[in-house]
């Protein structure tokens, strides 16, 4: 976006839904299917099979966030400040969280700790890994995007699409990673993303295509519909997670709530602009690697969500996960103002040194 334009609220609300999903997910996958209470391999209980549903939502709100930076990304150029200012958030929670919990003595006293002053080569946070990759070679890929005519384009994403989702769903593999990468996905849907901002995505509503590419979709939810009621009827159908990673039918999920606010009204709203910032901030805090124990177990125990009813679970849950929202934010809004008092502090000191050597 260009300076001085108000941030557009459909995208910003966007931002804080697929990070209140990317928190459920967490919860379940960190935290409940962490717990020892709760095993993969005990079906015909109703619990798991909520679960199991419930997490799905998680996938489909990473995609979002890519399909939001291809889609705002295209037409800005990369800023060098930008991509240290996002390094130094990063390297902020990771370094931060780290000592912070050796100090409480939450963690063992020799937790490795040099690698959380790198982050990204030493993955400590497997989305910002890949994404980071995404944004220091977004330019090359703008310019390719920009390089090839539309009929070219779609060919490209159609291709991505079938060997990054269509072959890996179909072919039921466990591990994705096998036929793929998640950086290779990444950048489909972030090419995705900057396709709907220079063509539009009105042609989509227009000519019921999105409504066909659902029709498409049904028979894997279908699929995944077999292998939860399996988990009652105890048959044996293979347990796959290429419907629970990045399957098609997530890609699909994503595009339609896209595309949904993308045909809402253009609005600004400063409580929504304001809340959207600290997003980010929100997952470098809760998905620390060294974080999830002590988040899931020490801080909200999701131990004593389990066994007590459905309806208790999803409200306790529902508690925990803005907690941590409005925690999340709370914190990187303070880490926001110390970056700012750190920088006008350097200013000062830089331009008192200048006149000082000058005199």
């Amino acid at each position: 976006m260009t300076k001085g334009k108000k941030r557009d609220s459909r995208f910003e609300l966007l931002r804080i839904i697929t990070m209140l999903m990317i928190i459920v997910h967490h919860l379940i996958v960190h935290g409940v299917f962490k717990s020892g209470m709760i095993k993969d391999g005990l079906p015909g209980t109703h619990p798991f099979a909520l679960y199991k549903l419930i997490a799905m939502g998680g996938k489909p709100a990473v995609i979002l966030f890519i399909l939001i930076s291809g889609y705002f990304q295209i037409n800005v150029e990369l800023n060098i400040k930008n991509i240290v200012k996002l390094w130094l958030q990063v390297l902020f929670y990771s370094v931060g969280i780290a000592y912070i919990l050796i100090f409480f003595n939450l963690i063992p006293n020799n937790t490795p700790l040099m690698q959380y002053w790198f982050p990204v080569s030493t993955v400590r946070y497997g989305f910002f890994t890949d994404y980071f990759k995404l944004i220091l070679l977004s330019p090359f890929i703008k310019i390719m995007i920009k390089s090839l005519k539309e009929k070219q384009l779609l060919y490209l994403i159609i291709i991505g699409i079938v060997m990054g989702y269509i072959v890996p769903t179909a072919f039921f593999q466990e591990n994705q990673r096998e036929f793929t990468s998640y950086f290779f996905r990444f950048v489909i849907i972030f090419i995705i993303g900057a396709y709907l901002k220079i063509y539009g995505h009105e042609r989509f509503i227009k000519n019921k295509k999105i409504i066909i590419l659902f029709l498409l979709s049904l028979p894997v939810l279908f699929l995944n519909f077999t292998q939860i009621i399996s988990e009652f009827q105890k048959l044996n159908v293979k347990n796959s997670s290429a419907f629970l990673n990045f399957g098609y039918i997530n890609l699909i999920i994503a595009l339609l709530i896209f595309i949904l606010f993308c045909s809402l009204p253009s609005f600004s709203n400063n409580l929504i602009n304001f809340v959207s910032k600290q997003v980010f901030g929100v997952y470098l805090f809760h998905d620390h690697i060294l974080m999830r124990k002590v988040l899931w177990f020490n801080l909200f125990d999701v131990r004593k969500f389990i066994g007590h009813g459905s309806l208790n679970f999803i409200v306790q849950s529902a508690k925990a996960v803005l907690l941590i929202f409005i925690i999340g934010s709370v914190i990187d809004y303070v880490r926001e103002k110390i970056f700012v008092v750190i920088y006008k502090t350097e200013i000062v000191i830089t331009n008192l040194t200048r006149k000082t050597t000058k005199d």
